[in-house]
């Protein structure tokens, strides 16, 4: 029997009071960087509003470069802009302190390096009205706050703090995959190789002892042993010189000695993540979030495959299932 219009309209003002009932805290980590960031607010902002839910914007500064007013003057936002520096915080630590004062009852982290087509904006929309207690991994980030502070938060790292915390919650919450844009969308909120770090102009600027206390940090975010590292160097047919062997190795062995490491987790935090992935992708997941003009796109470098089909128990069992829907990069 068809609803009636006031069985209807009953249903309607459920859906709007439980749509009602979310805000959005939108986090991104300054890196330096201003060339793209009043563009990649102004996407930002555009996304905001179209969702049609409440929201704030809130930049982290955790490098000692101060940033410039002019460069944020031009965010179309009607509402005030929060940036939140930490000069003197790890990444992590300085995400923790945000986050007690962040009012959203999701949290959505994006990359002020990039400038998003107004299309994420359903996407978001898509996953947060399900009110589903997990984790959406796309070129953004939606994480529902209470998930993190179950989670403990962020591990007080300078580098791979994601890594860490989102391989946490895809063991106890699990995590929903729409990844568009391949392993580039993976790249930009996760460290997990040395490349990502020895490229890194700022890494090199660095003293010694700082760019060991970092490779520390890459070692206990990703739950590496050596064997991992060294698998994930060989990227482009490029060697590991000898100082940066040293370096990882020395750093490794801090690790060790400290016994900082996860005992009781034998794969690596990236194993776990990825394979976390493959089974939210096997499941076809993303069909809930499916928007036009955005598909799936898993498209991996032969390092990681190289790699998850040495460490992964899953990865080889799957991977023929994948060879349908992920392109894989030469």
């Amino acid at each position: 029997m068809p609803e009636s219009f006031t069985q209807q309209f009953k249903v309607y003002e459920l859906k709007k009071s439980q749509t009602s009932l979310i805000s959005l805290s939108f986090l991104c980590m300054f890196n330096g960087k201003e060339t793209l960031l009043e563009d990649s607010l102004n996407s930002v902002v555009d996304i905001a509003e179209e969702s049609g839910l409440d929201y704030e914007i809130v930049i982290v500064n955790t490098t000692m470069i101060p940033i410039n007013s002019v460069s944020t003057e031009g965010v179309r936002s009607g509402k005030p802009l929060k940036i939140a520096d930490y000069g003197n915080y790890k990444r992590g630590e300085a995400k923790n302190e945000v986050l007690k004062n962040c009012s959203g009852t999701h949290i959505v982290i994006f990359d002020p390096e990039r400038v998003y087509d107004p299309s994420y904006a359903d996407i978001l929309y898509n996953f947060v009205k399900q009110r589903e207690k997990r984790m959406l991994f796309s070129e953004i980030i939606v994480i529902p706050k209470e998930i993190i502070v179950e989670s403990g938060g962020w591990k007080n790292l300078s580098v791979s703090e994601d890594l860490e915390l989102f391989a946490r919650i895809s063991r106890t919450y699990g995590i929903l995959f729409f990844i568009t844009e391949g392993q580039d969308s993976i790249e930009r909120f996760l460290i997990y190789k040395p490349s990502q770090i020895f490229y890194n102009k700022n890494f090199r600027r660095m003293k010694k002892e700082r760019r060991l206390s970092i490779l520390r940090d890459m070692f206990l975010g990703c739950n590496y042993n050596f064997g991992d590292i060294i698998l994930l160097s060989k990227e482009n047919g490029r060697r590991l010189s000898t100082r940066e062997y040293i370096s990882l190795l020395s750093s490794y062995l801090r690790v060790k000695l400290k016994s900082q490491k996860d005992k009781d987790q034998r794969e690596s935090n990236f194993t776990l993540l990825m394979e976390s992935m493959f089974e939210s992708v096997i499941l076809q997941e993303y069909d809930k979030l499916r928007v036009e003009g955005k598909s799936l796109n898993i498209k991996m470098g032969k390092t990681e495959l190289d790699y998850l089909n040495s460490k992964s128990e899953m990865f080889p069992k799957i991977s023929k299932t994948l060879n349908k829907i992920m392109e894989r990069k030469n």
